[in-house]
């Protein structure tokens, strides 16, 4: 057992060398593979984080062009370069916020699921992105855009636990 920290998580999602987690402070934490805490983005103020995605990056975050200023230093002691891509955060106050780690910016994307969102997934190639919940609902939602471009409500007893696309 290994304590990382004092809220409790309530997602985990594993991206490039980095573990992610999402806690019930709606905080989103990134850890290397000794569990060391290398980054975190706690400024989302829209309660406690029930699913992250990572939209397409052209190349991996190890080789993304730094632009010293445009992207945070990691909390190292060597406080190198913190490269990802930008990602999505999904809460259970029912909120899909975009996080482009370019500049540190947050916008809200969606504010009217039916329920928590528990199921999210970004496009590998375009800015789509599936929305689900346990009460059934899809959406497949364009945030450039902000549309929705289809959705389905499923029985009740057909949560949707999971995502992915299939390009």
């Amino acid at each position: 057992m290994v304590r990382l920290q004092e809220a409790g998580i309530t997602t985990v999602v594993q991206f490039g060398k980095y573990q992610v987690t999402g806690d019930a402070q709606g905080h989103v934490k990134f850890y290397d593979d000794k569990l060391c805490l290398v980054n975190w983005w706690d400024n989302f103020n829209a309660g406690p984080v029930a699913a992250t995605s990572f939209a397409y990056a052209p190349k991996s975050p190890d080789t993304m062009l730094y632009v010293p200023g445009q992207y945070p230093n990691d909390a190292t002691i060597k406080a190198g370069n913190f490269v990802v891509p930008d990602f999505i955060v999904a809460t259970t106050r029912s909120i899909l916020l975009h996080a482009t780690a370019k500049g540190g910016k947050i916008d809200v994307i969606l504010r009217e699921h039916d329920g928590t969102v528990h199921a999210l997934a970004a496009h590998p190639f375009e800015s789509k992105l599936l929305v689900g919940s346990y009460t059934g609902f899809l959406k497949l939602w364009d945030y450039e855009r902000k549309i929705v471009l289809a959705s389905r409500n499923f029985e009740k007893e057909q949560q949707i636990h999971c995502l992915a696309f299939d390009p």
